[in-house]
């Protein structure tokens, strides 16, 4: 549990496949130890609206996630997945993965990721 204890966020201000450079710096000032550390990201094989939890689990092909663990030597940190898969599959997606992610969600889709943001954070808290 994080309750009662110091929590610092963080957002970093690169390009998402170079997020690690900021995630090291916090990593190495705080002197956090993996198990300190939590990393909440969008995840495109995860339909809106639902999430998933993990601790020590591989980037399974995202940049960003990759470039955190590559940055402080470690995958064994705790992973909150948010789901942002559209009505269609991965087989069937026309616009490619990496163009999908840099759209806008619209107004039903940010209300979706509202309510499931409200539910993660009772889980985590």
């Amino acid at each position: 549990s994080w309750v009662n204890n110091d929590l610092e966020i963080i957002k970093p201000l690169t390009f998402m496949n170079k997020s690690g450079e900021a995630v090291k710096y916090a990593y190495k000032k705080h002197n956090l130890k993996p198990d300190q550390l939590m990393v909440i990201h969008d995840d495109l094989d995860i339909k809106l609206g639902a999430y998933k939890i993990s601790i020590n689990a591989s980037a399974a092909g995202h940049n960003g996630v990759q470039n955190i663990i590559d940055k402080v030597g470690s995958q064994k940190f705790k992973r909150v997945r948010i789901g942002i898969e559209g009505p269609e599959k991965k087989k069937e997606r026309v616009i490619p993965g990496e163009i999908f992610v840099l759209q806008n969600f619209t107004s039903q889709e940010l209300e979706t990721i509202i309510k499931i943001s409200k539910k993660i954070i009772n889980e985590i808290s």
